[in-house]
């Protein structure tokens, strides 16, 4: 799996606001990989630089709307939607800098490609198709909320994923071709279990946005391209910090205990998502 390499601030152009790329949601444990070559030739689309936003006419929804939440059930913040389309396979929500209200501003969002393109998606890999959606988010994102934001170095407050005392707790896995992983929970006791590298657990471990505040996971481990069997049980902070009775440690105890792992918390320079503009929805 390649990750997407976000440009520094000279490299964009001046009059563009999105950087082409995939994400994984925040609140899913589905991964994404970077676009592949041929994709927006299927679909017509023009690949772009970063800061160029995607053809209207061919990489966006033939009808959505954007409906600000009723407060019913759940629905993801702005900042959730920005992360879920602009995003690498390991961009956290802490890598997007921006106005405080993208964190309290609620919408559902629904769109529908046209005929053709959906066409186009059904003849596409399950991956290659989760990349087309995530354009089509770019899309409406800079058309209905005018997003617009520049590449730039920051020193960000990360954690580290290293070896703990003991070494790993991990059974190496050889077939690849069995890599999957499946995850369920309560809202108090969460667990995620399968196959699947160091990069891709911390891509599911970073999905957790409550536990780690967001913040990004990097690779200390030295571990990269090798596959393994893995079984994460935990329970919410909150929930650890009032029961007695709970049968699930914290996650960052649970993955030093269940993985020999240890989540170090340090600072580094990384790559961030900096609005420079965005604004309310324009009407459906």
């Amino acid at each position: 799996m390649k990750n997407l390499r976000l440009h520094p601030r000279e490299e964009r152009p001046k009059d563009g606001p999105v950087v082409q790329g995939v994400l994984r949601r925040s609140n899913c444990a589905s991964r994404l990989i970077l676009l592949v070559a041929g994709l927006c030739q299927t679909l017509n689309c023009q690949t772009h630089s970063p800061g160029s936003p995607a053809d209207p006419e061919s990489c966006s929804y033939e009808v959505a709307t954007v409906k600000p939440s009723d407060g019913d059930g759940f629905a993801p913040t702005l900042r959730m939607y920005i992360v879920s389309a602009f995003g690498a396979q390991h961009l956290s929500s802490g890598q997007v800098i921006g106005p405080d209200w993208i964190d309290k501003k609620r919408y559902e969002i629904v769109g529908k490609p046209s005929d053709s393109m959906r066409e186009a998606m059904s003849k596409m890999s399950r991956e290659e198709r989760l990349a087309q959606s995530n354009l089509l988010m770019q899309s409406l994102l800079a058309d209905r909320f005018k997003l617009r934001f520049h590449i730039e170095k920051r020193e960000l407050p990360v954690y580290k994923l290293v070896l703990a005392k003991g070494g790993l707790k991990l059974k190496e896995h050889s077939d690849a071709a069995r890599m999957g992983v499946t995850m369920r929970g309560n809202g108090e006791f969460h667990e995620i279990r399968g196959t699947a590298t160091i990069p891709d657990l911390i891509g599911l471990l970073m999905n957790n946005v409550l536990e780690t505040d967001g913040r990004p996971i990097t690779n200390a481990t030295g571990l990269v391209g090798t596959f393994y069997d893995f079984s994460l049980r935990w329970s919410t902070a909150e929930v650890t910090a009032i029961s007695d009775s709970s049968d699930a440690p914290s996650l960052f105890t649970a993955v030093q205990e269940q993985l020999g792992f240890r989540l170090v918390a340090a600072k580094a320079p990384l790559e961030a998502i900096v609005i420079d503009h965005i604004e309310l929805p324009s009407a459906n």
